[in-house]
């Protein structure tokens, strides 16, 4: 079993035991998310390591935007539902690696190093929204 942990939409950090005989971490996570359009969306290097990035791509008038901001080239991204990272050795961004076991334990307590909730960012885009809910009723 590997530890990932699970971003949600609302702010908590959640605990994910991803069983060890998994063969593909991205399928399994769309299962327990329950988010068919979950995707690898890349890498945020961490000293030796990299924190890998599973989240769905959203816009600002979606309805679940997740409210955290990640560091790296993720900081202006939006994203929809819950966001899961998982800690890996290997250094290629550009795809991730299938088997839980190529990963490492990532405690929530860990994750918070690499997350912040934008609340400048958030508030910014809710009059964004607003906005435009306001000039699509004209």
């Amino acid at each position: 079993m590997v530890i990932a942990t699970c971003v949600q939409a609302s702010g908590a950090l959640q605990e994910l035991n991803v069983p060890a005989k998994c063969a593909d971490v991205l399928e399994w996570l769309r299962t327990k998310t329950k988010q068919a359009g979950l995707q690898f969306q890349g890498k945020i290097q961490d000293k030796d390591n990299w924190v890998t990035i599973f989240a769905e791509s959203g816009e600002d008038d979606d309805e679940n935007v997740n409210q955290h901001m990640l560091g790296g080239n993720f900081q202006d991204e939006i994203f929809v539902g819950s966001l899961v990272v998982m800690l890996s050795s290997n250094s290629n961004s550009d795809n991730y690696d299938k088997p839980s076991s190529a990963y490492m334990n990532l405690k929530p307590e860990i994750t918070k190093r690499f997350i912040q909730v934008g609340r400048l960012k958030v508030n910014l885009r809710k009059k964004k929204m607003k906005k435009m809910k306001e000039t699509k009723k004209e």
